[in-house]
């Protein structure tokens, strides 16, 4: 977030902002490389991190080299982890049962635990942007072999985000739900565009409208809601 803060201060013209927008982003580069557990969230909360440290990455302008082997690995350790049911991310948040996870391997816990992911669809939009085409036919396996019964999703705001956002309740919103995972990616990228380009509500949030954005991603991190694809989506697509 203090990286983000930095961005925004050098889109207000601060061209000091830009050199620590550079410094905090390759720092959490060797944060990430140095601490193997951050290669696979325990929780599908953490696709808020995940998505917070891209969004960092991308407005920092290093080169796609320094973020791209962090999310293929990503991708291999799910595929890994969900396979054998092991350490795979629960949709659970409370910490004693994550501190139990896995509690068996049995399919009615797996199921439970897996019922919904925003990391899954939120890896492999950034993998089939970056052009890791294998690796995302592989998560597409994956979510047809072992995860048919988990809805890929991601958040959008709705008309009562304008307030409830920032005050931490969890009435407000929508999930753009279904979201496909076919060989390629690019369905889910032009799925997500197309929801993005249909709802407006996003881009008349106060903060985006007056140009203070960091705010909606501060709530995002503090609230533990999922990043609005509106911040990103359109970085990912190429250029028409």
């Amino acid at each position: 977030m203090l990286g983000l803060w930095f961005h925004w201060l050098s889109e207000q013209g601060e061209q000091q902002a830009r050199h620590a927008v550079e410094h905090l982003t390759k720092a959490g580069i060797e944060l990430i490389r140095n601490n193997p557990s951050l290669y696979v969230p325990i929780t599908d909360r953490q696709g808020t991190d995940i998505s917070l440290f891209l969004q960092l990455w991308l407005g920092s302008g290093l080169d796609a080299e320094e973020v791209t082997p962090w999310l293929v690995e990503m991708a291999n350790r799910l595929d890994f982890a969900f396979r054998t049911r092991g350490h795979y991310p629960s949709s659970a948040s409370d910490y004693r049962e994550l501190a139990e996870h896995p509690r068996d391997r049995s399919d009615d816990y797996f199921e439970e635990a897996t019922a919904g992911s925003t990391v899954i669809p939120i890896v492999a939009s950034w993998l089939q942007a970056l052009g890791q085409v294998d690796v995302v036919d592989m998560l597409s396996l994956l979510v047809r072999e072992k995860l048919g019964h988990c809805t890929l999703q991601l958040w959008l705001p709705d008309e009562t985000s304008e307030t409830e956002i920032f005050i931490g309740r969890n009435n407000h919103g929508r999930a753009l739900c279904d979201l496909p995972l076919a060989e390629g990616g690019q369905e889910l990228l032009a799925t997500i565009m197309e929801a993005c380009r249909i709802d407006t509500t996003f881009k008349n949030l106060s903060p985006m409208k007056t140009g203070f954005w960091p705010i909606i991603l501060l709530a995002c991190r503090h609230h533990q809601l999922p990043v609005p694809p509106g911040f990103w989506i359109e970085s990912l697509l190429p250029p028409t």
